[in-house]
């Protein structure tokens, strides 16, 4: 028969109170590997990193909160890993992070398509093909077939009685495209993108790209920690006929700051931008009796810039924009009616 244990107000079987130590200890054992993968992303930390060592210290403390075996060995280690931990955050808080002045963003891409480098007859070529392309919803199989339709008009159109082109019409021929990817390439209207791995557990994983390559390359499992007693370990890749690897579920993440940049490289469209805040700052004094658009709400009216004084709107010489974020969810029950 085992011999009951006096824990506070509560009698446990000793055979119990095993069991929970060792629980315990095992909790406290995946915690201090926790802790030593937060020790090396301290050796190089970053923004990035810095983000998510922060997050992955609150699990942590959550984790050690769960902790509330008495025994003595567990008390014990549960003191020393509490010390790492305080140590940990007060090294984070000395980190200063680096992203608050001005993001350098390559915008040359932006302002020269090279669509704008072409004859007019090949551009309203190109134009014709993606309009049904895009606008109209064919498929790349007859857009493709499009192109080559135009290009073979323009070249009845174009020839001359012995069957030849002249210099002009034959520049014009080389710069229309047989496809429409190619075709839409010349207007630039690829935006930057990286493609995110995502687990069952919704966790994402961004792509690294080994020195030289344009690949990009995927963790093959999971390893995210929900919490500090248990770890994904779902597998993110699936392997093609061919022996190629890519993710089982992807994300595919539009650049904001490339976005951004594509905005204000036309001037027309940074002045319809700027103007929102310009009208704002004249009419200030003025609230107009039914809100219009955002910049007529109480919000904006009274939100203070950077500095914490001046309103956001009085933008001075700087681009000050608002962007309202839209969140669509799937349906549980389904789509259909």
């Amino acid at each position: 028969m085992s011999t009951p244990l006096v824990t506070g107000t509560c009698r446990l079987l000793k055979k119990d109170g095993h069991r929970l130590t060792a629980k315990a200890l095992q909790l406290l054992k995946n915690i201090e590997s926790r802790i030593h993968c937060c020790d090396h992303l301290l050796l190089q930390l970053s923004d990035a990193s810095y983000f998510d060592i922060q997050y992955k210290l609150a699990t942590l403390h959550q984790g050690m909160d769960k902790v509330t075996c008495q025994a003595d060995t567990v008390t014990s280690q549960k003191k020393t890993l509490l010390a790492r931990l305080d140590e940990l955050e007060a090294q984070v808080k000395l980190y200063t992070l680096t992203s608050c002045g001005p993001v350098k963003v390559d915008t040359e891409n932006h302002y020269q398509p090279p669509v704008e480098q072409m004859d007019a007859i090949a551009q309203v070529t190109l134009l014709l093909g993606i309009i049904c392309n895009v606008i109209f919803g064919i498929g790349t199989s007859g857009a493709n077939f499009i192109m080559n339709g135009l290009s073979l008009l323009l070249y009845l159109a174009f020839r001359k009685s012995d069957g030849t082109l002249s210099a002009v019409h034959q520049n014009v021929m080389a710069q229309i495209p047989s496809t429409i990817g190619v075709a839409l390439s010349k207007f630039q209207l690829a935006t930057k993108t990286i493609i995110y791995a995502i687990c069952a557990c919704h966790c994402t994983y961004a792509p690294s790209y080994p020195v030289g390559s344009q690949n990009p390359v995927h963790p093959n499992y999971c390893s995210h920690s929900l919490t500090p007693e248990t770890r994904c370990t779902e597998s993110l890749l699936k392997t093609s006929t061919s022996g190629e690897c890519s993710p089982r579920k992807i994300f595919i993440y539009h650049d904001f700051k490339d976005y951004l940049a594509s905005l204000v490289s036309c001037p027309d469209i940074e002045a319809i931008m700027d103007s929102a805040c310009d009208d704002l700052c004249a009419l200030l004094s003025s609230p107009p009796h039914y809100v219009k658009n955002p910049f007529e709400a109480q919000f904006l009216r009274t939100f203070c810039g950077p500095d914490g004084h001046k309103l956001f709107v009085d933008r001075g010489d700087e681009g000050r924009y608002a962007f309202s974020l839209h969140v669509d969810f799937f349906n549980p029950e389904g789509m259909k009616i």
